[in-house]
């Protein structure tokens, strides 16, 4: 296994596979038989991988038959892989996007906080007074946006009974007025935090932090199920027969068809290149920071 996958400094560029062999080999150790010639430390992170990935064109990710009633098994099983990493796609829609886990900053570089990070360290700084303070300004953001949504700040009984008769006149002059005892509360510093990075970040989102997206992603990964050599003479009909006679939904243990075990190994392929050259950050909807 090291000889394999170690010996060399240089993985192959595989997410479970190289975590699985390093599993292996950092248990032999525990247990005392690996032999002396194995340089443990080989074994562990960081790894290297090429950087960056030439990204195939949209056009080549469009299938070069369409679906009609005549179609071939062959031809329909070239279809199916396709379709899995078209947008629309369950491999698409669910497994591609994780990508977003990174941003777009290489490792070893200055690492700049991302608005998001920002946000919630502002959020983190608040006395319970402003806490108070922000609960009811984001209450009823949140209720303008959603009127039927129920605030959650019971210390403003007044605001709260009197959101569904507002107009949008009125909604602004509230927002305004408890955004101004929000700002008094904070001081000049929070204040100006929350000028500058908060009110952004809450209006505009943080789009900012994008690294490869998803439908680079899709590209990439369809690229190397080709490449690995799946093709519609080899596998064609074998897949659109598994599709036909095994599909039982999402079922765990339902046969795959080859096209997609190839997916799985070009997805953490991409995985494993994305993990030694970028930042990551987590789930945009993570409420954990990466240090």
């Amino acid at each position: 296994m090291y000889d394999w996958t170690f010996e060399h400094s240089r993985p192959p560029a595989h997410l479970l596979l190289r975590d699985y062999a390093r599993g292996i080999i950092e248990l032999a150790a525990n247990r005392g038989v690996v032999p002396e010639t194995v340089d443990i430390k080989r074994a562990l992170p960081p790894y290297r991988s090429q950087w960056p990935l030439a990204i195939p064109d949209e056009d080549s990710a469009k299938p070069r038959i369409s679906w009609r009633k005549e179609v071939s098994e062959d031809e329909r099983g070239e279809l199916l892989l396709y379709g899995s990493l078209a947008d629309m796609g369950d491999f698409a829609r669910y497994i591609v996007p994780k990508v977003n886990c990174w941003v777009n900053r290489r490792l070893g570089e200055t690492q700049v906080p991302s608005r998001r990070q920002m946000y919630r360290r502002f959020i983190n700084s608040l006395t319970a007074r402003q806490q108070t303070s922000w609960a009811t300004y984001q209450s009823l953001r949140r209720a303008r946006a959603l009127p039927n949504v129920e605030l959650d700040s019971p210390s403003r009984a007044d605001v709260t009974s009197a959101v569904p008769t507002l107009t949008e006149g009125q909604w602004s002059s509230t927002l305004a007025h408890y955004e101004h005892m929000l700002r008094r509360s904070l001081g000049k510093r929070k204040s100006r935090a929350f000028e500058e990075i908060v009110k952004p970040y809450l209006e505009e989102g943080s789009e900012e932090d994008s690294s490869l997206d998803s439908s680079a992603a899709q590209h990439w990964i369809l690229n190397r199920v080709f490449e690995l050599g799946w093709t519609r003479e080899r596998f064609g009909r074998f897949d659109s027969m598994v599709d036909r006679i095994h599909n039982q939904g999402r079922s765990a243990d339902k046969p795959e068809r080859i096209g997609k075990k190839y997916q799985w190994i070009a997805y953490f392929e991409l995985l494993a290149h994305l993990a030694d050259n970028l930042e990551f950050r987590g789930h945009s909807w993570s409420e954990r920071l990466y240090d």
